[in-house]
């Protein structure tokens, strides 16, 4: 749903630019509206999990604080890194033109899977997997890295893309 609401701020994008924002930059501005949409259902969320589950008391025992700020820190790095690939999706969205919003957020999309996969295989999750499933998986990543490819070079054909 995250897509929809850059989408939809076409119009915030646009009187960014307007009021001076580099067009690369200019999505940074709508993703501002649609994180602060996002965060009262996060919020929400986290409550209502560490109250069912009783995790609270996690948060006051002092056994577990090495742990908590550990846990904390590696959120902030996700977090971090996450905020930095909705900002290259949204400065990418601009340099595809008419494709940017569909094709984009595949393409966004794809790339998450592929290096969630590259991660997976760094760590060994694969190691006790069959052959069939490990070529099925390869078999899914070349597809995705070929469409990646394609849009690509359908872009370049197209002139280099351009403010969509």
């Amino acid at each position: 749903l995250i897509n929809i609401g850059f989408i939809l701020g076409e119009d915030v994008y646009n009187d960014a630019i307007d009021h001076g924002v580099p067009e690369l930059l200019a999505g940074a501005v709508v993703w501002s509206y649609a994180f602060v949409g996002a965060i009262v259902p996060s919020l929400l969320t986290i409550t209502f999990e560490t109250g069912k589950n009783q995790s609270w008391r996690f948060f006051f025992d002092v056994d577990h604080w090495a742990k908590f700020f550990l846990c904390v820190a590696l959120a902030m790095l996700s977090c971090l890194l996450q905020m930095m690939a909705f900002l290259m999706y949204g400065a990418a969205t601009t340099l595809l033109g008419d494709l940017g919003s569909s094709a984009g957020w595949a393409m966004f999309e794809s790339v998450g899977i592929i290096l969630g996969n590259t991660i997976g295989l760094v760590m060994c999750e694969w190691a006790g997997a069959s052959r069939r499933s490990v070529l099925l998986q390869v078999f899914s990543i070349t597809v995705l890295l070929a469409s990646i490819a394609t849009m690509m070079v359908s872009v370049l054909l197209e002139g280099g893309g351009g403010v969509h």
